[in-house]
């Protein structure tokens, strides 16, 4: 039969910060084969409900999120929606190296070869279709907050607490709008 979400696991029904509370002692192996999953890996992002439902929540109820290998936008952002003065920071990101490279390099998996690497990349890609789109997904909400950050600075906002309280400050003091 097909899995629906009456037999999803109750683990996969939490994205976030909760996540790792409610796995509790679920096997990372049958947690893996999760019928459900593997299904709506397979639907792909256009038709997956467990997709559609982590960017619902990634864009609605996340004042924030950080993208490590856009840091210094995330931190910014971060600045912005929390009316946080960090100053100027400097970032120091590692190299990051992607797709079949980043196997390679792994010091757990020395002696493989390019093609080997290249396979289980491309395997990595068809089980992660979700995970993948997710983080391309993740990527345009950040641009587009960026977007909106700079129009608003642009505009004389200092900070946007929590996207809900612009702050702006005036000629004797500093004012809010709500």
């Amino acid at each position: 039969s097909t899995p629906d979400r009456k037999t999803m696991p109750e683990s996969l029904l939490y994205f976030g910060s909760k996540a790792h509370e409610h796995l509790g002692n679920t096997d990372k192996e049958e947690f893996m084969k999760d019928a459900y999953m593997v299904q709506q890996n397979e639907l792909g992002p256009e038709k997956s409900s467990v997709y559609q439902l982590a960017v619902q929540r990634l864009r609605n109820d996340f004042v924030h999120f950080t993208i490590l290998h856009r840091l210094p936008d995330s931190w910014r952002l971060m600045a912005h929606r929390f009316c946080w003065d960090m100053d100027e920071q400097e970032f120091k990101t590692e190299k990051a190296n992607r797709g079949a490279d980043a196997l390679l390099d792994n010091r757990f998996l020395k002696g493989m070869t390019r093609d080997e690497a290249e396979e289980i990349w491309d395997r990595l890609q068809e089980r992660n279709r979700l995970d993948l789109a997710l983080m391309e997904e993740a990527d345009r909400i950040m641009d587009e907050r960026i977007t909106q950050m700079e129009a608003e600075k642009a505009d004389g906002v200092l900070c946007n607490f929590l996207g809900k309280v612009k702050v702006t400050c005036g000629e004797d003091a500093s004012s809010y709008e709500l």
